[in-house]
């Protein structure tokens, strides 16, 4: 829970075209560099690649990989596809692959269909729905 309050923390002001905070990058700096020291490089049949150094169930092999895709959404560019879902009960960010890059919720099933109903009710409220 921590690890994604952090990237939270890290990913929100962009969404919202902010700059990052720079204690933000300290901490997953920190985090970096404490699941990189457990990887190593080597060459199997004249292939570079990496490995990890520890046991099957360390848990930093799940950590590591969200860690360096964070990384590479920031030094990519990718960041600024990031957007905040519009429901204002939601909360969750989302990268936006869209097309247009309009895209208004972090997922249209739950969070857009609650918004359309929501605004249907307030119409059929206010008088202006036909049935």
């Amino acid at each position: 829970m921590e690890i994604r309050e952090e990237l939270y923390q890290l990913f929100k002001p962009l969404a919202e075209s902010k700059p990052v905070s720079s204690a933000a990058i300290a901490r997953l700096n920190a985090r970096l560099a404490k699941v990189a020291s457990k990887r190593q490089l080597v060459v199997t049949k004249g292939e570079p690649r990496l490995i990890w150094k520890t046991e099957p169930n360390d848990p930093d092999r799940i950590l590591g990989p969200i860690l360096f895709a964070a990384v590479d959404m920031l030094t990519s560019g990718s960041f600024k596809k990031i957007g905040e879902c519009a429901d204002q009960n939601c909360g969750w960010l989302f990268l936006d692959r869209s097309q247009r890059g309009k895209r208004k919720w972090c997922s249209m099933t739950d969070c857009g269909n609650r918004d359309k109903v929501r605004r249907y009710y307030q119409r059929k409220k206010a008088g202006h729905v036909v049935a």
